[in-house]
């Protein structure tokens, strides 16, 4: 793409973290080769083109320090492409349309930050 923009903030108390992020992409364009059939092997290029889009993620975080565990525990929430944007990757030939990406998902874990 020609314009790609990424922010988030981080937000802290009393070890609960509430991280919210977001992710612009414009369009992009990919260029395929295209052969002509014989008598006639011309070769050609072909574009595609795939609209830009907006994806927006916010995690809230807990970390429990319990005795004797280093690094402690973190229980965590998440909510990935939270507004469920619609968008594709570009797959291998003209033909194609692209590969969907997910949409809106959520995710309740349990890690650990070194």
């Amino acid at each position: 793409p020609e314009h790609k923009v990424d922010m988030g903030i981080e937000y802290r108390i009393k070890g609960v973290r509430l991280n919210i992020g977001a992710q612009y992409v414009g369009e992009t364009y990919n260029y395929y080769q295209h052969w002509g059939m014989y008598p006639d092997p011309k070769v050609s290029m072909d574009t595609k083109v795939n609209p830009g889009y907006t994806l927006v993620r916010v995690k809230l975080s807990k970390e429990f320090g319990i005795a004797r565990l280093k690094p402690c525990p973190t229980f965590f929430v998440a909510a990935d492409n939270l507004l469920d944007e619609k968008y594709s990757k570009f797959g291998n030939d003209m033909k194609d349309c692209g590969y969907p990406m997910p949409g809106r998902s959520f995710t309740l874990g349990v890690g650990v930050d070194f």
